[in-house]
C-alpha cells in the first residue's frame, strides 16, 4: 500500500460574522456555499487573499472542526458590485441581496470602525465560493 502526502494550505475560518455555529450548519445542509468578507481587513491584518483551491478547515463557535472545504472561485469587487448571485450563494436568511446587504454592511461596519477607518460601499469585498469536501 502506497501512502501520498498531500500539503495543503488550510485556512481556519473560526467566526462567520458573529454566527458561526448557524452559519456552520448551513454549510453543513448544502444552502451555504460561498462567504464574503471585508477586504481591508486583510490588508490591516497583513494577512494573504484567499485563492483558488484554498482548502479551509471550518470550525464551530468552540473552535471545533466541522467541515473541510475548497475554494472553487474567489473574486473581489466593490460592496456597491455585490449580486443577488452571492447573496443566494451564501444561504443567508431570505437569500435576497438586501437582507445580505442588511448584514454585511453592519459587520463591515464594526471591522472598519476596529480598524480606525470608515466603511464605504467602494470598499472592495472578498467572495469564495467553496465546495465542502468533508463533513467531520
Amino acid at each position: 500500500m502506497t501512502l501520498i502526502l498531500f500539503i495543503l494550505n488550510i485556512r481556519n475560518i473560526h467566526a462567520l460574522y458573529g454566527l458561526p455555529d448557524e452559519l456552520v450548519k448551513l454549510v453543513v445542509e448544502g444552502k451555504k456555499w460561498a462567504t464574503s468578507s471585508y477586504h481591508p481587513a486583510y490588508l490591516y491584518e497583513n494577512e494573504e487573499l484567499p485563492t483558488n483551491k484554498d482548502v479551509n478547515l471550518i470550525t464551530d463557535g468552540a473552535g471545533n472542526p466541522i467541515v473541510i472545504a475548497i475554494n472553487t472561485y474567489v473574486i473581489i469587487q466593490p460592496y456597491k458590485e455585490v449580486d443577488e448571485k452571492i447573496a443566494q450563494a451564501e444561504g443567508e436568511g431570505d437569500l435576497s441581496l438586501g437582507y445580505w446587504r442588511s448584514v454585511h454592511q453592519a459587520f463591515f461596519e464594526n471591522i472598519a470602525r476596529e480598524m480606525g477607518t470608515k466603511f464605504s460601499e467602494d470598499d472592495l469585498v472578498v467572495t469564495e465560493y467553496f465546495k465542502v469536501l468533508k463533513v467531520l
